[in-house]
């Protein structure tokens, strides 16, 4: 291909570092060029002189990496470009891959968009989901906008790409199974196809399956097993939607939630709760180890600060009184920790409570600990690794609490 070497180094970072740096091409009349075929150089080195080039669908990834190799950086750029009008479920996969390997930054999220947007007939149709990396595929199966009608196609397509090479991808299975919102698989599949999988017989997939069926048979969702894989995905929310209330007694409290799947029966809490919410007023509520209970409050006929503590057992469907805690409060804090409950703060008969109250759900025993800090007044509490926060409220409080050493 006759060209001129100063057009080359003006062109092209390469082509200027081959012939300034005493390396012996830059000596010879012929140069030997192997970083792709003839017609794809041809190409390239006609646009050096033109400033035009023909972009089509059968050379757009070899001039991706031709212009990848001679550090071309606004040819490439307009090759992405192109390749981002021309995605589409039959090839997002192989674009995405494509992108990813060449660094093409704006084409990427296009892809992946793509990719999530028509998971079933992108992994269906396109052999090129077989040659994703396990980080590829983790970066899809983990993301919130995944579209699928349930979750039983995200299971398979794992399962599929895992068989493609079963000897090498087996271990990285239980490392992407976390990322599969078991929940929501159907129930039906759980029990008759999911734990009949050979790749999920192992301790850590077996877990998983045993608390997407313990939720899907429960009353009420124990809080302590909320993760991401809990979390419904965007496209579950385009179903119709069911506003869903739960009112307790004449404090007004009420829950709202939204419930994606059909509801059989419109009084179905009414028959699980059995009788009302505990009867006073600001007490709070958590759920544990199969039990919903609620602490404190304030007696609804006299006023007074409480220190009843009650439990809902979903099993008996009854309520039963629970040992009282050590200092009546209402509006406290109630952070699950462990095997322990802690009641954090809250109001008492003298105004804002600094009291730190442990309760063993198992034994019935409640304990005083060191008292927060500081007041934290309408914020909020959390468990988080080792410790427990309490932060925010109309003193900004951030605050947090080691339950094993007793400090603040």
């Amino acid at each position: 291909i006759p060209c001129h070497k100063l057009v080359l180094m003006a062109a092209s970072p390469f082509f200027e570092t081959m012939f300034q740096s005493g390396m012996k091409e830059s000596t010879q009349r012929e140069v030997q060029l192997d970083f792709s075929d003839a017609a794809t150089i041809k190409m390239v080195i006609d646009y050096f002189y033109s400033g035009t080039i023909d972009i089509n669908a059968g050379n757009v990834q070899e001039l991706v990496a031709a212009s990848e190799f001679l550090c071309l950086t606004d040819l490439k750029e307009h090759l992405g470009a192109f390749m981002t009008d021309q995605i589409d479920a039959t090839n997002c996969v192989e674009f995405y891959r494509y992108a990813r390997k060449f660094s093409l930054g704006k084409l990427i999220p296009h892809c992946l968009e793509h990719i999530l947007s028509n998971f079933s007939q992108a992994f269906g149709s396109s052999a090129n989901f077989a040659d994703l990396s396990e980080e590829e595929l983790i970066n899809v199966v983990s993301d919130d906008r995944l579209k699928t009608e349930n979750e039983n196609i995200v299971f398979h397509s794992v399962v599929r790409w895992v068989n493609v090479d079963l000897e090498q991808r087996k271990e990285a299975f239980v490392r992407i199974a976390p990322f599969i919102r078991f929940p929501f698989c159907t129930l039906e599949e759980c029990l008759n196809n999911i734990v009949r999988e050979k790749l999920m017989i192992n301790a850590t997939c077996m877990d998983l399956l045993y608390e997407a069926i313990t939720i899907k048979t429960s009353l009420i969702i124990q809080h302590s097993m909320h993760s991401s894989r809990h979390v419904p995905r965007l496209a579950y929310t385009t179903k119709k939607p069911h506003l869903l209330r739960v009112y307790a007694n004449v404090s007004h409290h009420y829950m709202v939630g939204q419930c994606t799947e059909d509801i059989t029966q419109t009084n179905q809490i009414s028959i699980v709760m059995g009788r009302t919410f505990p009867q006073r007023t600001d007490y709070q509520t958590i759920f544990n180890q199969d039990r919903l209970f609620a602490f404190g409050g304030c007696d609804s006929s006299n006023g007074q600060h409480c220190s009843t503590v009650e439990s809902f057992d979903q099993k008996q469907n009854t309520w039963k009184a629970e040992p009282a805690m050590l200092q009546a409060v209402s509006k406290p804090y109630i952070v699950h920790f462990g095997t322990k409950i802690y009641v954090l703060g809250g109001v008492d008969a003298n105004g804002p409570s600094l009291a730190t109250q442990e309760f063993d759900a198992d034994w019935g025993i409640w304990q005083l600990k060191k008292e927060m800090p500081g007041l934290c007044q309408s914020g909020a509490a959390v468990s988080l690794n080792h410790r427990i926060f309490v932060v925010g409220g109309t003193e900004r409080a951030c605050f947090s609490y080691t339950p094993s050493t007793d400090t603040w």
